[in-house]
């Protein structure tokens, strides 16, 4: 759970890798590269490419994720590839979880099996986590004929608290003289979600020693976290795009994806604040002398949509890709993102490519920054920013060499901002002396080195 936006797809780094949309997406859009990819493995004489990168992300007073990932592709005959990829993400830092800020210090007794916490007065409520991921992908292509082709991928990931294998598979198929590429593909995900302790009991109070466990007639080793007892999510995904040539030095491809997802989709260790509709401080449980903090509940089904475009033009030498995604669905998230990228080649060798980014989400249908004491319970409630409105922008710079047909280097540097409203006009009491949706702010380096041999 390091960040963020839920709609379009993630900007850096996310704890949860399960979007088999995102898989299709990247299998359609090696079209538009697998040919030069082809040219150069060809041009020298090598059957093996190797790609590794290193990827540093660090969000200022809170996550740092340090991700390396290495990849072995192998080439034969008539453009055919297999590919394996080994990614290790290392996350540490903390994470808001859910509550408001207050001016008293306050207690989280554990959720989900977690140990206590407390925060002090008048800042944001973070918890503190660490994980390990390791995830690994094979992904191929096959051409079935001089105008056909196949691409299929599979992947397993492991966490601490989480694991997922998927599959994904696509068609594409040269018609107009080879100008016009059509390309469909289906992608599906089992994921398994397993807190420490199990998951949560949704709307619970998490200092009432009841919330601890999912599962109210457990025993008690299973209270201490001793059974394996995984909640289960699964996806499918569906995309048909068209990519066209529409002449010497311009390739554009237009997509659309449409994606199901059912099962356990609450965020395990999330809590909603409950305040007094007055004043706008944390409710105290009868039962402790600590704040009504609830679990969070979503909703177990999601469909979702989007339209994805992206444009490629050569410029005197320079290469310009600019794409456009709109994405919707039934939790009423609605987002737009616009990504521009700009290379301009430094000689024979070197290049240097600006990137910007920009992306708005409107908030989930059950977003609330709090619960009030005078209000009835909802059956769904959230208060993750990555489901509430906010901008964000992305601003960087990558440079790179490419030394003949061989190998490649690059160094790539970004910042990132995301920003939502801060004072909200719902907001009660002491909660308009406080920032109820702190600016994150967070940095991107990677240096990425490619072989062939």
């Amino acid at each position: 759970m390091v960040v963020r936006e839920s709609g379009a797809g993630v900007v850096a780094v996310t704890k949860k890798y399960s979007d088999v949309s995102s898989a299709l997406k990247l299998a359609t859009c090696t079209l538009l590269s697998s040919t030069a990819l082809s040219a150069q493995a060809a041009e020298s004489s090598s059957d093996w490419l190797f790609d590794g990168a290193i990827l540093h992300y660090s969000e200022r007073d809170r996550v740092q994720v340090l991700e390396p990932v290495i990849a072995y592709r192998k080439y034969a005959q008539f453009d055919e590839f297999i590919e394996y990829k080994l990614t290790v993400d290392s996350m540490t830092g903390a994470s808001p979880n859910g509550a408001t800020p207050s001016n008293v210090p306050q207690t989280f007794t554990g959720s989900s099996g977690q140990s206590g916490y407390s925060v002090p007065a008048d800042e944001t409520p973070l918890r503190d986590f660490s994980d390990t991921r390791i995830a690994f992908n094979i992904s191929s292509e096959t051409p079935l004929s001089n105008v056909s082709r196949r691409s299929t991928g599979s992947a397993l990931s492991i966490e601490q608290d989480y694991g997922s294998v998927g599959y994904n598979t696509s068609y594409s198929n040269d018609v107009n003289e080879k100008h016009t590429t059509l390309t469909a593909g289906l992608g599906i995900s089992l994921d398994l979600v397993y807190p420490d302790g199990g998951a949560p009991d949704a709307l619970k109070n998490v200092n009432e020693p009841s919330a601890q466990t999912g599962d109210e007639e457990e025993d008690e080793d299973e209270r201490d976290g001793e059974s394996f007892d995984p909640e289960f999510k699964g996806m499918f995904d569906v995309l048909f795009g068209i990519t066209q040539i529409l002449n010497r030095s311009t390739l554009m491809q237009l997509n659309y994806s449409h994606g199901f997802i059912r099962g356990y989709l609450t965020d395990p260790y999330k809590v909603v604040s409950v305040v007094d509709s007055i004043t706008g401080e944390p409710v105290i449980t009868p039962t402790t002398t600590y704040g009504t903090y609830l679990n969070e509940s979503r909703p177990d089904a999601r469909d979702t949509n989007s339209i994805y475009w992206k444009t490629v033009v050569s410029i005197f030498g320079d290469v310009l890709r600019v794409s456009y995604r709109y994405f919707w669905d039934d939790w009423g998230i609605k987002s737009n993102t616009m990504d521009v990228h700009y290379r301009f080649g430094i000689g024979s060798k070197f290049y240097i490519q600006p990137h910007y980014r920009y992306y708005t989400q409107t908030a989930a249908d059950f977003y609330r920054h709090s619960l009030r004491d005078d209000e009835p319970l909802p059956e769904f409630v959230s208060a993750d920013f990555r489901l509430g409105e906010f901008v964000a922008t992305t601003v960087g710079v990558k440079i790179g060499a490419d030394f003949g047909a061989s190998s490649k280097f690059a160094v790539r540097f970004e910042q990132y901002k995301q920003s939502g409203e801060s004072h909200p006009d719902d907001a009660v009491g002491i909660q308009r002396n406080y920032d109820l949706y702190p600016t994150l702010e967070a940095t991107i380096f990677q240096i990425s080195y490619s072989k062939y041999f």
